[in-house]
């Protein structure tokens, strides 16, 4: 199975480390690819630092190893500009996220609004369907 990519799923403590090491080795010394042509992707940086070990024991140059997440930020880096993104964008925590919805949130509340375009939120507590989980609920808390 030399000629496409390899996903494995299974759950936590059934091996996967050992088949993606077992996976890159193959590659390499079965298939010809040089170790900087391996990519493992995983979800964890715990698992990220296994591979890495226990790769480095098998090859002298690295396979790259890295997390979803981090592989794909630094791709998404790579072509920021064809994305329309500045090089140096950051990304923003949940509760970063949240601090810039209540701050655009207050900013809205701040701007002169006709009658019709009014962010009234009695409709929905009059009606008792204000839960937090719906659009009503954050109605309620934010508007």
């Amino acid at each position: 199975h030399c000629g496409s990519a390899l996903v494995v799923f299974a759950p936590a403590g059934s091996g996967k480390t050992l088949v993606l090491v077992q996976r890159a080795v193959f590659l390499v010394r079965q298939c010809g690819l040089l170790p900087d042509q391996v990519l493992c992707l995983t979800f964890t940086r715990k698992a990220v630092e296994e591979l890495r070990l226990r790769l480095a024991s098998a090859f002298a140059s690295a396979v790259e190893v890295s997390t979803f997440h981090a592989w794909c930020l630094r791709l998404v880096r790579a072509f920021s500009s064809e994305l329309g993104l500045r090089p140096n964008f950051t990304l923003s925590s949940p509760a970063q996220q949240l601090a810039v919805i209540k701050e655009a949130v207050a900013v809205f509340r701040q701007q002169p609004t006709h009658p019709e375009d009014s962010a009234d939120c009695s409709a929905y507590e009059q009606s008792g369907r204000a839960g937090n989980d719906t659009a009503e609920g954050f109605c309620r808390r934010f508007l």
